[in-house]
């Protein structure tokens, strides 16, 4: 016979009949039995409201994720300027070396006047670029020039003076002890050889 109970009110009625240990055919008749189910269905929504989550875990657990990925994104940041800084003082060591072995080397631009000859390679500065410039004895020669500009956020602090590097094994004129590359929260010094012109970090 088809049950005319509806099938939430039988699935729990079966369960009780298990706890129970009796079988229910219609409880058309049995007032009991209806205050039973109404005592499941009571004691199944208390389970299922249990299982969740307040709202105060939630904002907990929410904040709780949006200092981690804070901190993520802070030390990432904080890495990446390292590294940019980094790259800056390796990119300016090679461009110092390259003058001082075009110096040493005697090479001199085809650009300066004839019957001229090389006197070295000049390094000037601002707070944010640096520039090579071949100098003959007539002067500097502004065509063969190599200028450079620093990454935004990177300066030269202090800004070190003018030197050159002279020709063959006469050594460097005028150069600072250091030149000083900072992004306002890291620095890196390259140490120059007021003698040799060497660079060194």
């Amino acid at each position: 016979m088809k049950s005319w109970f509806p099938r939430n009110k039988r699935s729990i009625l079966n369960r009780l009949a298990l706890k129970n240990g009796v079988f229910y055919q219609t409880i058309a008749k049995e007032p009991a039995l209806s205050i039973l189910i109404q005592a499941e269905e009571l004691a199944l929504s208390n389970q299922s409201a249990s299982k969740g989550f307040t709202l105060i875990e939630m904002i907990i657990a929410v904040t709780i994720m949006m200092l981690l990925l804070a901190g993520t994104i802070a030390g990432y940041s904080s890495y990446n300027d390292k590294q940019k800084l980094k790259q800056t003082g390796l990119t300016l060591k090679s461009n110092l070396r390259m003058a001082r072995t075009n110096a040493m080397s005697g090479k001199k631009p085809v650009t300066c006047l004839t019957g001229d000859s090389l006197m070295g390679y000049t390094m000037s500065f601002t707070d944010s670029t640096y520039t090579v410039t071949p100098t003959c004895s007539s002067g500097p020669v502004p065509a063969d020039a190599s200028v450079v500009a620093l990454p935004d956020g990177i300066n030269f602090s202090p800004v070190p003076s003018n030197f050159i590097y002279k020709p063959l094994t006469q050594g460097v004129s005028g150069s600072p002890t250091s030149v000083i590359l900072t992004d306002g929260t890291n620095s890196l010094t390259l140490t120059i050889d007021s003698a040799t012109g060497e660079i060194s970090d």
